[in-house]
């Protein structure tokens, strides 16, 4: 039975769209090559060029009182359930250190920004930058993130509004890592205020101390910010990804 499936009725159109599309990039290449529109195109010379593999290296806390920390300075609010989450991002997450390659389209991007002293810097390339798949949401974080420099835009065809981990961020210097990791934070409160685990500022102000959640202690805010700020001017804004595996959309791959 379908209805039985874990995953849900078989979507049949999809499948079908998928099964064709082949069929269907080849049909327009043949068509591109026959029109006459079109075909003086192919007289140019092509180039086709390897874009280099990149990634990042991205630690983490080590224990799940850095985590517990961590969490508690993103939420600028001590709720009980961070101990639980920090435990298990702990456990999840057991070696500190990670290598993490960067996505295609991201990459791609950092590509064409650099200068390779050759005839093609002086080309300007195109903005759409196409990828096979959907981007994942931190790639369309951090494309979003990257227009707002002002200079060159990028965009891909759009988003399935999933995250991935591993997930490694461009080095592209400037306030690009301070932007996203802003944007990447503020898509985790909204997240936690969906599942009603945070509250506002104004509702939480009259919860007990035995409730769900309390505002941290000035010593215990002192030492979180500057733990999690020592954190992030040693490792960039990568960590705040991490929040992601606490998406329940969350896959492993890209």
């Amino acid at each position: 039975m379908l209805d039985d499936c874990p995953q849900g009725r078989f979507n049949l159109r999809r499948a079908l769209v998928k099964l064709t599309s082949l069929p269907q990039h080849i049909e327009s290449l043949f068509g591109f090559a026959h029109s006459p529109r079109l075909r003086p195109v192919l007289l140019y010379r092509m180039f086709i060029i390897g874009v280099p593999k990149r990634s990042r290296k991205v630690q983490l806390p080590s224990s799940s009182r850095e985590w517990r920390l961590f969490l508690e300075t993103a939420c600028q609010q001590s709720y009980n359930w961070q101990e639980g989450d920090a435990v298990e991002l702990s456990e999840k997450f057991n070696s500190r250190t990670y290598m993490c390659a960067v996505h295609s389209e991201c990459k791609l991007i950092q590509y064409l920004e650099t200068t390779h002293e050759n005839q093609w810097d002086n080309v300007p390339p195109f903005s759409y930058i196409g990828v096979s798949k959907l981007s994942c949401s931190a790639c369309r974080i951090w494309i979003e993130s990257f227009n707002k420099l002002g200079g060159r835009q990028f965009y891909t065809r759009g988003s399935h509004g999933k995250w991935r981990w591993p997930w490694g961020m461009p080095r592209m210097g400037g306030p690009l890592d301070k932007i996203m990791a802003k944007k990447v934070l503020k898509e985790y409160i909204a997240h936690e205020r969906a599942s009603n685990r945070l509250r506002l500022h104004l509702e939480s102000t009259g919860a007990s101390s035995s409730g769900a959640q309390h505002g941290l202690s000035d010593d215990q805010r002192e030492e979180a910010v500057a733990r999690t700020s020592a954190l992030l001017q040693e490792f960039g804004g990568d960590r705040l990804l991490l929040f992601s595996s606490k998406f329940p959309d969350v896959r492993g791959k890209r």
